[in-house]
């Protein structure tokens, strides 16, 4: 049989998980009363306690954790991409991060929302920055990056947290129209006037 998108193949109405490296391949499935045992060229990749129910997910905690593994690790690249595409140089910090030790995903992670704040032609120029100077943590580049915005005189960025609902991220607000404000400033100026001229007519 064929594993679907997601790691499982359905058996009897359950379904039972598979490594998540086998999805979209065929494996081979062998049942008895008591267990189930998958195999991929072969070899068997997963066995589990067979279940008579009826609409069920049987799974490994292991094929699991790999699974959310990869996907950490998905977005992980998708994020540096970004950044690549964004600031080039980031390519060569994450070179360096991953010499000095430094967790990639987390630091993936806060360099994007230094990207959001500040912008990609300041990040690429705080990254240069931090390169040649020999610094390659975020904490360096978001002290770089604050000193720059320091230095052109504008207020400190404050991150909006926003709720993950694209109603809410996508939403374009226009801006009022002011003609009607303009009007009630008019008014009472020009009734003043008006007044003061009957004054100075009297």
């Amino acid at each position: 049989m064929r594993v679907g998108k997601t790691p499982h193949v359905r058996f009897d109405g359950n379904d039972y998980s598979v490594p998540h490296e086998l999805a979209q391949r065929s494996v081979e499935l062998r049942a008895s009363l008591e267990q189930v045992r998958i195999l991929h060229e072969g070899q068997v990749v997963a066995t589990h306690p067979r279940s008579f129910d009826r609409g069920q997910v049987i799974e490994d905690l292991a094929h699991v954790h790999g699974l959310r593994k990869a996907k950490g690790e998905l977005r992980r690249h998708r994020a540096q991409d970004r950044l690549a595409q964004a600031a080039p140089s980031s390519q060569q910090l994450f070179v360096r991060i991953a010499e000095q030790g430094f967790n990639l995903g987390r630091s993936t992670q806060l360099i994007v929302q230094l990207l959001d704040r500040h912008g990609a032609v300041r990040l690429e120029q705080a990254i240069r920055e931090a390169l040649a100077a020999g610094t390659h943590s975020h904490h360096a580049l978001r002290h770089i990056l604050e000193r720059m915005r320091h230095d052109e005189g504008r207020p400190p960025a404050v991150p909006a947290k926003l709720p993950e609902d694209p109603r809410v991220r996508d939403l374009a607000v226009r801006p009022p129209e002011l003609g009607s404000y303009d009007a009630l400033l008019d008014g009472p100026q020009d009734q003043t006037s008006k007044e003061a001229d009957d004054v100075t007519t009297d």
